[in-house]
């Protein structure tokens, strides 16, 4: 890539060097997901919250028939 960009006038070139730094990562080839699975997680999560909010829908209405639309009940 050096030698290109020298090639065509964009840098010259004395003595190039490469940094060696080792660098901790926590990459995992387990934990890696491909595209189609992390749309596949996408819909599943999606489909967990709806469920979720279904339920405090539910829980919401019984609350308003039991203690009145403009009450929370722990009054």
């Amino acid at each position: 890539m050096l030698q290109i960009a020298q090639a065509a006038g964009l840098v010259s070139l004395g003595m190039p060097a490469v940094d060696g730094t080792k660098v901790r990562a926590n990459a995992s080839k387990h934990k890696a997901m491909s595209c189609q699975h992390m749309q596949q997680e996408a819909r599943r999560l999606q489909e967990e919250i709806a469920s979720m909010c279904d339920c405090a829908d539910q829980a919401d209405e019984a609350a308003d028939q039991q203690y009145g639309a403009d009450r929370r009940g722990d009054e």
